[in-house]
C-alpha cells in the first residue's frame, strides 16, 4: 500500500509565489498596525448631531417667549482631529452641540452659533474638536399666545329632495364648534376666522355627516398654512378629523297659543281673550317631529300679574327639541283684549282656610291680610265685598306654631276673579 503524502513546509516556502503572498500580507498587517497605534492626524467627520436651545434661565425665558418651528431635523456634523483608532470609533453620542443665545434681545429670527464639546468618555482626551458644521442656525422666538375661534361651518353643494329642505350644516362634535388655536403671537395676529368646509354635491334624502377641512382665513379671505399652529377642540384634545353634519328638515306652518296660569276658573276651560303678535310661525325640524306638531304653545303669562297696568306680555316659543321657528321668531306677543272691560279693587281678608283636609279650628290668623288687590270684570267688582274673598293657604308638613305661608286669594262669589301680585299670611297653629 503507497505511503500517504507529508506536509513540507520547507517546499512550501520555495514557491515563490507563495513567499511573496505571505510576504504582502504580512507588510499589510504590519502598516495597519503602525496606523492605528501610531497615527495621530486622522481626521473623521461625526454627521447627525442634535442640537440643543438651552433657554432655561436666559434672556428668551425671561421674557416669555419660545423657539417657533421643529428643529428636530436640523442636525450639524462634527470635525475632528486624532489618533485613527479613536476618532474612527467616535458617534453623535460623544458630542454635545449648542446655539448660543447672546444675542437674542427679543421676538425675532437671529442667526444662532453653534458651540461643540467634548461628552467625557475614555478618549475625550486623545482627539481635537477641528469645526462643526454648520457654524450657525437661523431661529425663531415668538410669543406664544392661544385665541378661541368659533368654527363657521360650510357645506358645498348640499341640498334635499322635493319637499324637504337641507338645513345649514352644522359641526358633528360639540367640542369641535369652538376650535382653541395655539401658535406664535406674529401668526395668531394673521387669523380673522376659521371655517369647516364639506364638498357634499349631493342630494339628500336624509340627515347625513360628512368629513370637512379646517381653513384658518386672514383678513383677505386667503387660507393660512395649519403648520405654524396647534389647533384643539374645547375638550383641550388635538383635532383630527373635522365631521359636518347637514339636517334634511320639512317644513310647516302651525298655530301658535297662549298659556296661562293660576287663572279662575271660567278662564281655565275658555281663556281669556286676548290677541297674539303672530298667530302662525313657520317651523322646521326633522320630517318626523314636524309631522306629529299641529300648534306650538307658549310660555305660561301668570294671572297674578295681569292688571290694567299690565296687559302684554312677551312669551317664549315653546319648541320640541331639535325642532326651530323658520321665521327666526323666538318670542310672541301676548295682549289681553278689551283691558278697560276689568277693574281691581282692594280689600282687607281676615278668613282663611287651608287648602287639605286639615281642621280649620286648628289654624288662626295671626292678623289680617290688608290691601289685597283683586281684578275682575267690571260688573262683578262693583258689587264684590270682603267677606266674598278668602285666604287658602298651604301649612301641609307645618308644626305647631306661628308661620308666614303664601296665601292664594280665591273668590266665592265669582269664578272671574284673580288676585293681582303676590301675598303672604301669618298663621298660628294649634
Amino acid at each position: 500500500m503507497a505511503e500517504k503524502s507529508k506536509f513540507n513546509t520547507k517546499k512550501l516556502f520555495e514557491n515563490k509565489k507563495i513567499v511573496l503572498l505571505f510576504s504582502f500580507i504580512a507588510a499589510f498587517v504590519f502598516w495597519m498596525f503602525i496606523t492605528i497605534t501610531a497615527s495621530t492626524d486622522s481626521k473623521n467627520a461625526i454627521s447627525g448631531v442634535s442640537i440643543s436651545i438651552p433657554t432655561e434661565n436666559t434672556v428668551v425665558s425671561n421674557l416669555g417667549l419660545d423657539v417657533i418651528g421643529n428643529l428636530e431635523d436640523v442636525k450639524a456634523t462634527v470635525n475632528v482631529s486624532g489618533p485613527a483608532y479613536v476618532v474612527s470609533g467616535l458617534t453623535v453620542d460623544d458630542f454635545l452641540v449648542t446655539a448660543s443665545l447672546s444675542n437674542v434681545t427679543n421676538a425675532g429670527t437671529y442667526d444662532l452659533k453653534l458651540n461643540v464639546t467634548k461628552r467625557t468618555t475614555a478618549t475625550s482626551n486623545e482627539y481635537e474638536i477641528s469645526s462643526v458644521s454648520p457654524s450657525s442656525i437661523s431661529v425663531t422666538f415668538d410669543y406664544i399666545d392661544t385665541k378661541l375661534f368659533t368654527v363657521i361651518p360650510k357645506a358645498d353643494g348640499a341640498s334635499a329632495v322635493e319637499g324637504l329642505t337641507a338645513e345649514d350644516p352644522v359641526v358633528a362634535n360639540a367640542n369641535h364648534s369652538v376650535l382653541s388655536i395655539k401658535g406664535p403671537r406674529s401668526e395668531i395676529e394673521k387669523i380673522t376666522s376659521v371655517t369647516a368646509t364639506a364638498k357634499v354635491d349631493a342630494v339628500l334624502e336624509k340627515t347625513q355627516s360628512f368629513a370637512a377641512v379646517i381653513n384658518l382665513l386672514d383678513k383677505d379671505g386667503k387660507t393660512l398654512s395649519a403648520d405654524n399652529y396647534t389647533i384643539m377642540g374645547s375638550d383641550g384634545q388635538p383635532v383630527g378629523d373635522m365631521q359636518l353634519t347637514v339636517p334634511i328638515f320639512k317644513r310647516k306652518l302651525v298655530e301658535v297659543k297662549a298659556q296661562f296660569k293660576n287663572a279662575p276658573a271660567k278662564y281655565v276651560s275658555s281663556p281669556i281673550p286676548h290677541s297674539l303678535s303672530e298667530k302662525t310661525i313657520l317651523i322646521s325640524g326633522p320630517p318626523e317631529t314636524v309631522n306629529s306638531i299641529s300648534s306650538v304653545p307658549l310660555s305660561e303669562i301668570d294671572f297674578d300679574s295681569i292688571s290694567p297696568e299690565n296687559s302684554a306680555f312677551d312669551a317664549a316659543l315653546i319648541l320640541p327639541e331639535g325642532v326651530k321657528c323658520a321665521d327666526n321668531i323666538s318670542s310672541v306677543k301676548v295682549t289681553i283684549n278689551n283691558i278697560t272691560d276689568y277693574k281691581t279693587k282692594s280689600f282687607t281678608i281676615t278668613i282663611v282656610s287651608p287648602n287639605k283636609t286639615e281642621n280649620l279650628s286648628d289654624v288662626s290668623l295671626s292678623r289680617s291680610i290688608r290691601n289685597v288687590t283683586v281684578m275682575g270684570p267690571t260688573y262683578v267688582i262693583n258689587k264684590l265685598s270682603a267677606s266674598d274673598l278668602y285666604a287658602e293657604i298651604d301649612i301641609t308638613g307645618k308644626q305647631s306654631g306661628q308661620h308666614t305661608v303664601t296665601a292664594r286669594i280665591r273668590c266665592r262669589s265669582s269664578n272671574e276673579v284673580w288676585q293681582v301680585g303676590s301675598y303672604t299670611a301669618s298663621v298660628d297653629i294649634s
